[in-house]
């Protein structure tokens, strides 16, 4: 986790931000069967590649190898369909990189060749997959068969539509990339689409505004906005409603694990993922929104790494670091950099004077025995995080 959070900052003024989005396509049992027919294909090439790509130095694991390139060209299916080249190009990369990550992880577990053969999708090119506005919406163009582009309109969502407006729209700097292709068992069919645009950004040592953002239970969030030393603004996400649906959610499950009622204890794990998500994409969007507010700012998150993970701590029931994640790739969209900082002490120092002394808290109150400071602990907190230095 700590590695998705740390230093969202670029050597630049401006960097590339990439998103998937997910969107249902309106099919037929034909074009199904056509897309069938390609995901077969490509899968027939990544499970050649899977088996071929150890054999080859790994120094020769790079998306440019055209001996790769004409291997994966040969496996596919010699049949009365004329795949496109592009098809096999996609399914080749796709075990490349996939192997390469493996590589990179230090090579832990087996090769990760089992997961090509029978998986239900296929990569697609940028310029084999072409987004278009139209009177009903939007519509995607898809090309892996040689003179014979399959079309489906997109049902599109709030959250798609958002980013399919800016593929389409001429002023836009946002760019549809590669996708693929994915057939469910139902025959639902969805799109997996790339979506990148620029963003501006700004290093950290450029400005003075600084948002520090302590985690507990309730609140769940708190911000404090500090600038040159001076509290500009303090923000408070209620952690109540969360706790109250937690216990609830708890409890449903708990009984229907007496009743052995594997549906229902099924049904309230994902009535919990689902709430959680929602409250923690609500937190996150809170704290960027304020950093936005007094942009230029950089955001302070606390490095939670050596936080005890068991269950009498807070930590371990509580979404902490799924919100630092979305509060990071948040920020990141909005070119907005985040660094993390030792939070040492940082509930127990009066942002005051100086004085550390864990009798101080006392739940949700701070009281200063040296200078007589009192304030919400978490505010306390907040504001020692945001003038920590990273």
């Amino acid at each position: 986790m700590q590695t998705s959070i740390t230093e969202f900052t670029a050597g630049t003024d401006e960097l590339d931000i990439t998103r998937t989005i997910r969107c249902k396509l309106a099919t037929s049992n034909a074009k199904n069967e056509t897309v069938r027919r390609g995901i077969e294909a490509y899968q027939q090439v990544a499970s050649h590649m899977a088996d071929v790509l150890p054999s080859y130095p790994a120094y020769e694991w790079n998306l440019q190898n055209t001996q790769m390139y004409h291997q994966a060209k040969r496996a596919l299916p010699d049949d009365d369909v004329r795949y496109k080249t592009t098809l096999a190009q996609m399914a080749k990369n796709d075990v490349v990189e996939s192997f390469t990550s493996w590589r990179e992880r230090g090579e832990d577990g087996r090769l990760p060749r089992g997961q090509y053969g029978d998986a239900d999708y296929l990569g697609l090119r940028h310029d084999d997959c072409e987004i278009h506005a139209n009177d009903k919406g939007w519509g995607v163009k898809t090309s892996f068969i040689s003179y014979n582009p399959v079309w489906f309109h997109i049902h599109a969502g709030d959250y798609q539509r958002q980013f399919l407006e800016r593929v389409t729209d001429d002023d836009d700097p946002a760019s549809a990339g590669s996708a693929e292709l994915h057939l469910h068992d139902d025959g639902t069919l969805y799109l997996h689409q790339t979506i990148t645009w620029p963003v501006e950004v700004y290093q950290p040592a450029e400005v003075s505004t600084v948002v520090g953002v302590d985690l507990n239970d309730d609140p769940l969030v708190c911000a404090a906005v500090v600038d040159d030393g001076d509290v500009v603004a303090v923000e408070l996400e209620s952690g109540a409603e969360y706790r109250h649906h937690r216990e609830r959610v708890k409890r449903r499950r708990s009984e229907a694990m007496e009743r052995n009622d594997l549906k229902a204890i099924k049904d309230a794990r994902l009535q919990y993922n689902r709430y959680t998500d929602h409250i923690t994409n609500v937190a996150s969007k809170r704290v960027v929104d304020v950093a936005a507010e007094y942009a230029p700012a950089v955001i302070h998150l606390e490095d939670l790494t050596h936080y005890r993970e068991t269950a009498e701590d807070p930590i371990h029931d509580w979404p902490f670091a799924e919100i630092q994640e979305k509060i990071a790739y948040k920020a990141h969209e909005a070119g907005i950099p985040v660094q993390v900082i030792d939070p040492r002490n940082t509930s127990v120092t009066c942002r005051k004077c100086g004085e550390t002394n864990p009798a101080m808290r006392d739940g949700d109150d701070f009281e200063c025995w040296e200078c007589g400071y009192e304030v919400h602990a978490d505010v306390n907190a907040a504001i020692n995080i945001a003038n920590t230095d990273p």
